[in-house]
């Protein structure tokens, strides 16, 4: 990855540049600039967001290793709304319960945040993406645990729990998220792209275990987030993600909305396309989740056009 600046973050941070900065130490928590109000004036937090559809929260994974000085964030506790599973399966928080929840994780409004995961970005992007949906400076650790490991070896990983004194998280209103009725506005009028990221089966409606009803939104396209990734578990170049988002139809002047299951792995896609300079990317956070229960929305079945899983 190029130089950058830390207090504006592009999505994705590479291991290299978080060494460089941590010298693989745990950051150092209070900082001068404190109190400004501007993001990425604060501490910089690392966040470990390890979590499978299989596996739930990985809390003991992170207890057994993980990157100096990282707090473990639960995606189903910390990062999950109530009403589920009519509101989909993980609900955003609602503004003001998010702001409960980033205060007893210890983030300020004026920290930057590296977010990461292990075997997949899910979890991390999901958490990268709500903070920056609030106006936190926040990024994907690109490759995740993995490609830490790679970098400055086994041994430099910490064990135990990590906490930080609870924080003043101000009440910030979310950008960037669509509703279900915004979805299906969509639909006939053609009003933004719908871009599916589960993996092409659930897509098609052939291994559908988690949802009500198999299939995905009309007019929906296919980008499994998995496509975005190298074999290593890093992001691919933005040349290549850019292409793989146009022949799904995307335009840097088209809207598009992302989902998937339920707001997680559409995270990778919203923001893969934030960082391939796609200008109106929206969040469709209840995803198909949501979508299918209400049987007043249609679904379809089987391969749409356009769909990428290359």
């Amino acid at each position: 990855m190029s130089e950058f600046d830390w207090q504006d973050l592009p999505p994705f941070v590479s291991a290299a540049a978080l060494l460089e900065r941590t010298g693989g130490r745990a950051p150092e928590a209070g900082s001068a600039n404190i109190g400004s109000l501007e993001p990425g004036t604060g501490d910089l937090v690392i966040a470990d967001v390890r979590w499978s559809v299989a596996e739930g929260a990985m809390r003991d994974s992170y207890l057994k290793a993980h990157i100096p000085g990282a707090i473990f964030v639960d995606l189903e506790q910390d990062l999950t709304g109530e009403g589920a599973p009519e509101r989909g399966r993980h609900p955003f928080p609602d503004d003001d319960e998010l702001s409960e929840k980033l205060s007893a994780l210890g983030i300020n409004f004026e920290d930057t945040v590296i977010c990461y995961g292990a075997g997949d970005p899910m979890g991390a992007a999901r958490l990268a993406l709500m903070l920056r949906f609030v106006g936190v400076n926040a990024a994907v650790l690109d490759g995740g645990l993995e490609a830490y490991v790679r970098c400055a070896g086994e041994h430099a990983l910490d064990t135990g729990e990590v906490r930080r004194e609870p924080s003043d998280f101000p009440w910030q209103p979310y950008v960037r998220l669509v509703s279900e009725d915004e979805v299906q506005h969509a639909i006939p009028t053609k009003g933004a792209l719908l871009i599916d990221a589960r993996p092409p089966a659930r897509y098609r409606g052939e291994s559908e275990t988690l949802d009500p009803r198999p299939g995905h939104i009309p007019t929906a396209k296919n980008v499994p987030f998995t496509s975005l990734l190298e074999a290593d578990g890093t992001f691919r170049s933005r040349e290549e993600i850019r292409a793989v988002f146009e022949r799904a139809g995307a335009t840097t002047e088209r809207i598009t909305f992302n989902y998937c299951g339920s707001g997680v792995s559409a995270a990778v896609n919203t923001l893969a396309m934030d960082f391939a300079g796609f200008a109106h990317v929206y969040l469709y956070a209840g995803s198909y989740s949501e979508w299918s229960r209400n049987p007043e929305r249609a679904v379809e079945t089987g391969e749409g056009e356009g769909s990428d899983a290359s």
